[in-house]
């Protein structure tokens, strides 16, 4: 039964799941997509050879085009690669296009896609119109465009904004790592898609939660980062006991002096430098 795949791929360790996922057959990829989590999914597509996994959704809504339960779960995922999603943004069903209408940042950063939504017979004469809307602010000058993609975000209930925590760009996480639920900037700092420059830049802020440094500061792969490091040591924002723990005896005499004449960050930082 399905059921006691899903169960079997739970326990399963991530590459042991993907290399056994990839010789399914596609009724079962199917059945299990469906019986699983998204996030079990997604670890089960992350441990997939990129060009493999891209390969594999794009074709999937073309090979079960009457299942709309699968092609929700594809529009809510993450890694779906946008000739899929513009695909089904052609042909989907209402309750799939209301779907994708939902995620207006998406629409306003895919445009190709709300250009394809409005070639779906399926789409009322309101959705048509917004759907119209977010086409023409995407055709505005860089700073308008700026201001609909805060105003679009600040529109988001919680749930909405964790996923695009996940899945939205650059300009949309660092609008949502100020965003005043530390739940939300937690979720930013976590995506799969930041990049070691935007951690840089986000542990130099000094208007955001301290609850955001310290997330970063226990993340191995940002830790092994000597600029995200020395970003966080300079930050004031960032409490004591995180910088000391940062490791100040791998700083370089130069970069200790440098810590030791910061006058923003606080005493004990600065005596832990120049000892």
């Amino acid at each position: 039964p399905d059921e006691d795949q899903a169960v079997i791929f739970r326990v399963l360790p991530r590459k042991v799941a993907s290399d056994t996922f990839a010789y399914l057959d596609i009724d079962m990829h199917e059945n299990l997509l469906k019986a699983l989590g998204q996030n079990q999914v997604a670890a089960i597509l992350n441990e997939m050879m990129p060009d493999d996994r891209t390969a594999f959704l794009e074709e999937l809504p073309a090979q079960f085009p009457e299942d709309e339960e699968l092609w929700k779960l594809l529009v809510a995922n993450p890694l779906t690669p946008l000739p899929a999603m513009i695909y089904m943004a052609e042909r989907a069903p209402a309750s799939v296009a209301a779907q994708l209408l939902e995620d207006r940042v998406f629409l306003f950063h895919n445009p190709v896609v709300g250009h394809a939504l409005l070639k779906n017979p399926s789409l009322s004469a309101a959705d048509r119109r917004r759907v119209q809307w977010i086409l023409h602010e995407t055709t505005k000058e860089e700073p308008e465009r700026k201001k609909t993609l805060v105003q679009l975000i600040r529109e988001m209930n919680t749930g909405q904004k964790l996923a695009l925590a996940k899945k939205g760009n650059r300009d949309a996480r660092m609008i949502l790592i100020k965003d005043p639920n530390d739940m939300i900037a937690l979720e930013v700092v976590t995506s799969p898609r930041i990049s070691d420059d935007e951690i840089i830049n986000v542990a130099q802020m000094r208007d955001i939660s301290d609850k955001v440094l310290r997330a970063i500061a226990n993340i191995r792969r940002f830790r092994a980062n000597k600029l995200v490091v020395n970003s966080l040591l300079h930050n004031p924002k960032t409490p004591v006991g995180v910088s000391l723990g940062l490791g100040l005896t791998n700083l370089s005499d130069r970069e200790l002096q440098s810590l030791a004449r910061d006058r923003n960050i606080p005493a004990a930082v600065s005596r832990a430098a120049k000892q």
